[in-house]
């Protein structure tokens, strides 16, 4: 009654309401459907939905379809968006770019070509332990026999450009940094599968200086490093409180001079 009284403030004419109520009245939550698709309708359509007599547990649960709908809609166009940021600058040479666009679309949207043209554009800033990771997911997921065959091809030939270093750890590490970063690694020998470039190793223990290495690591190459964290023992003081101030310190063999009490 008071949606007949006062619907002409909303722009809502007696008669269109009527249509609608009997529109509701014969199809129910799928009207709900429908008028929650269109711009000016979503707004409205609580009042003949509400006229018609519409439980409030259909109407709530026909919108929050519609929401999650178009909520889902949203996503795949921003998948899609980030998707083809990704691609302008694959095509451009701009493979970091590429990295966060593709990263983005995925974190969206996990599609198989997407992975493919991440593995790409890791390919490109020669990341190759990245590189064979995505193609190895594209062979897992893909449903599509080429691209799986392109992928196949691709992670072998980035697994061929992955180096490795034989690390040994020696003298008691409380601590491995590799490229600045701290490692779950004791001491022992171990094969660390890396992208070329360079390397930073480092080994620490309380009261040493910390060991460091680096490598120039070029595609495909091997080498081998060993961090001694025992190595260089950090200069030690003694304190010797002799209680007199007459009181003699002899030091390897060597008087030292005594203080007012101790040395």
């Amino acid at each position: 009654r008071w949606v007949a009284m006062h619907g002409r403030r909303f722009g809502v004419a007696p008669s269109t309401l009527d249509r609608a109520v009997a529109w509701f009245r014969r199809c129910g939550a799928r009207a709900v459907l429908l008028s929650r698709a269109l711009p000016v309708a979503r707004a409205l359509v609580c009042l003949p939905a509400g006229a018609a007599r519409l439980g409030f547990r259909r109407f709530f649960a026909a919108a929050l379809l519609v929401a999650g709908a178009s909520h889902a809609q949203r996503d795949t166009e921003r998948a899609r968006r980030l998707f083809v940021e990704g691609q302008t600058a694959l095509e451009e040479g701009r493979f970091t770019d590429a990295v966060r666009a593709f990263r983005g679309s995925l974190a969206v949207s996990d599609r198989p070509g997407t992975m493919f043209n991440l593995g790409l554009a890791y390919r490109g800033l020669d990341q190759c332990r990245e590189a064979q990771d995505a193609f190895e997911q594209v062979v897992g997921l893909s449903q599509d026999d080429g691209l799986v065959q392109q992928a196949r091809t691709l992670r072998d030939d980035a697994a061929r450009c992955v180096g490795h270093v034989s690390l040994t750890v020696a003298g008691r590490a409380t601590e491995v940094l590799v490229d600045g970063e701290a490692v779950r690694l004791l001491d022992g020998q171990h094969d660390l599968a890396l992208n070329p470039g360079h390397h930073t190793f480092e080994a620490r223990r309380e009261g040493h200086t910390p060991a460091r290495a680096s490598v120039d690591l070029a595609r495909g190459a091997r080498d081998a490093i060993t961090l001694d964290a025992s190595a260089w023992p950090l200069a030690a003081r003694i304190v010797i409180d002799t209680g007199r101030a007459d009181a003699s310190v002899r030091l390897n063999g060597e008087d030292v001079r005594v203080g007012a009490g101790g040395v």
